[in-house]
Formats: C-alpha cells, sequence, structure tokens
C-alpha cells in the first residue's frame, strides 16, 4: 500500500519529520487522512513531540490538500530544490506543533 516514517534527528528538540507515500493505486481512497488522524494525536499524546515537520513537492495538490486538513501549516518554499523529470521543482516545507493541534481538538 505505503510507507509512512516518522524520523527524530535531534531527541531534544522534539521535532520529528514524516515521510508518507502510498502507491498510486491507494491514493485518493482517504487512507492518508484516517492514517495522519491517527499518527498525529499518536506523536503528540503518546509520543510526546513537540513538532510534526514535513516536505512536499510544491505540484502534489493532493498532498497539500491532505496535509492542510489535518492542520499542518505551510513554513516555507524551497524555489528548484529538487530535480526531477528534466526539470527543478519547489519544495514546500510544512508542520504542525503540538499546542496547534491541542487546541483544533479542543474545538
Amino acid at each position: 500500500v505505503g510507507v509512512v516514517s516518522l524520523r527524530l534527528e535531534n531527541p531534544k528538540n522534539r521535532d520529528a519529520q514524516l515521510g508518507m507515500m502510498f502507491s498510486p493505486e491507494w491514493q485518493g481512497l482517504g487512507l492518508g487522512t484516517e492514517l495522519l488522524r491517527w499518527l498525529i494525536p499518536h506523536a503528540f499524546d503518546q509520543l510526546g513531540l513537540h513538532r510534526l515537520s514535513l516536505n512536499v513537492k510544491a505540484s502534489n495538490e493532493g498532498g497539500k490538500r491532505l496535509y492542510e486538513k489535518v492542520g499542518f501549516v505551510l513554513e516555507g518554499r524551497r524555489r528548484a530544490a529538487l530535480w526531477e523529470d528534466g526539470g527543478w521543482v519547489d519544495i514546500l516545507e510544512m508542520a504542525i506543533i503540538a499546542d496547534e493541534f491541542g487546541k483544533r481538538k479542543r474545538a
């Protein structure tokens, strides 16, 4: 179906890098939403993380919509950061912070 990972580079900062990828035939079925609605509370409430960060290609409209829907916020754009299919692609940096998630959960 796909793969999801949380990578914690510096435990002191409690900021995990989220990686998520689904095979094309499994995209658009709501699996990403379901997974993130479980993973985000788990990361903050059980793992004690402060922040979840991710990178997504600017051209990945479905991914951007999914991440925004579950509470990730755009923090920046790395212009022409990835060479792909004969051209440069922008990478968007997004994150959600535990306090923001807590406010959304209470609302």
